[in-house]
């Protein structure tokens, strides 16, 4: 197929990781989205990396088993700071008393653990 040029529909720059643009370093971090990025200058928490098979998770606030699985990935890996600027980690705050009283918003989009 590269003989003939019959691949010229892959973008070898979406292969690649992007440049963090975020001042944060050394930190036990979760991202929730497609940007890895963050994870060159810190470490994965939780088993939550792969956003493909997380987002139904993280969208879906309202089923018990979900809450669960959350809960049970942060009492045994609990990130330091979560990023989340589609706003769907609050939700589970509301619902999980424990990790509601363990983070807080310091800005948009950013949760921290409170120590």
């Amino acid at each position: 197929m590269a003989r003939y040029n019959k691949l010229d529909s892959v973008q070898y720059g979406d292969l690649l990781v992007k440049k963090d643009n975020t001042s944060v370093a050394g930190k036990r971090v979760l991202m929730l989205g497609d940007d890895f990025s963050i994870y060159k200058k810190n470490k994965l928490a939780t088993p939550f990396l792969n956003w493909k098979l997380s987002k139904g998770i993280f969208e879906e606030p309202n089923y018990y088993e979900n809450i669960i699985l959350v809960n049970k990935a942060f009492e045994k890996d609990p990130p330091e700071i979560v990023f989340d600027k589609n706003n769907l980690f609050g939700k589970f705050l509301d619902r999980i008393p424990a990790l509601k009283d363990s983070y807080k918003k310091t800005s948009e989009g950013v949760y921290q653990k409170v120590k």
